[in-house]
């Protein structure tokens, strides 16, 4: 039986939170305290809406990683004509980049 959409993207989002937390570039760090330092004003859950409004398609994992000194929220969305990377301001909500997703 399939879950619900929103608990699969519950499900998907803690564990990539997991992975941002043993996989930051300051080594790891409890998620609390990557989450506070990001200081977002979106949730994950208002990434994954905007990113999916943007492209068309239905989100498959987000989360949120610090890219080149910066968090970004990291949303891939499923589209008709691939998977697109999505990348989204934590602060403004602003969408920073979509390119294909490797």
């Amino acid at each position: 039986m399939k879950m619900p959409y929103l608990l699969e993207i519950l499900a998907g989002t803690a564990i990539a939170l997991h992975t941002i937390a043993a996989s930051s570039s300051e080594g790891e760090i409890p998620y609390t305290q990557f989450v506070q330092a990001a200081q977002p004003n979106i949730t994950i859950g208002q990434a994954i809406v905007i990113a999916e409004k943007e492209v068309g398609g239905e989100a498959i994992e987000a989360e949120l990683e610090k890219e080149d000194g910066k968090f970004v929220y990291d949303v891939d969305v499923q589209t008709p004509t691939g998977t697109m990377e999505v990348s989204i301001d934590p602060k403004t909500g602003t969408v920073l980049s979509i390119e294909p997703e490797d």
